[in-house]
């Protein structure tokens, strides 16, 4: 009886975060984090490039660095010139929250995009370390970050998909990161 008495004392607090109302999957229709975003992308805290970052139910960046990637960490024998630049749906699962931030993980772990060489038409893959690519909202700056730490980048040839061109690995890997510089909306 006492234990009845014990357990039925105990109550989950309802928590306060996030302050939204909810879509019947879970999905926030609305979250502090929700907007549009300017951001540097960085390897080796250096600056390689810059892109938006859209964040709402889907969350994407308008494009990963692409040129940094051809151009440096690709020019080892087979020079590669992306042909599109596209928009990168990262796909999230909202994984915890403290008082000053929220925190994400990527869904996807990988990213191709169209390229050239001299060769002609290639598909170039950068590989994630699985479960690894992960993103903050900071709550108290209303700033995101974020990495996606490359464990290796595949060229192939995309006629025959099984035709590898080259395959540059990374040991330890190599991070890619990502901070949001300013909110556009």
């Amino acid at each position: 009886m006492a234990l009845a008495l014990l357990l039925s004392a105990c109550t989950l607090k309802d928590l306060d975060y996030p302050k939204a109302p909810y879509y019947s999957n879970g999905m926030p229709t609305n979250a502090e984090w929700f907007g549009t975003f300017d951001i540097e992308w960085t390897v080796d805290r250096q600056v390689v490039d810059t892109a938006t970052l859209y964040a709402d139910p889907q969350f994407w960046v308008s494009h990963f660095p692409t040129d940094y990637i051809s151009q440096v960490l690709l020019d080892n024998g087979l020079q590669t010139a992306a042909t599109a630049a596209p928009d990168y749906n990262l796909g999230y699962t909202c994984t915890g929250y403290s008082d000053n931030a929220v925190y994400f993980s990527v869904v996807s772990d990988r990213f191709s995009y169209p390229a050239a060489t001299a060769g002609g038409n290639c598909t170039v893959r950068l590989h994630f370390a699985p479960g690894m690519a992960v993103a903050m909202y900071d709550r108290s700056t209303d700033a995101w970050a974020g990495v996606f730490p490359i464990d290796s980048i595949a060229v192939t040839d995309p006629a025959t998909a099984r035709r590898t061109l080259k395959v540059v690995a990374f040991d330890p890997q190599l991070t890619l990161a990502f901070h949001s510089t300013k909110r556009k909306k």
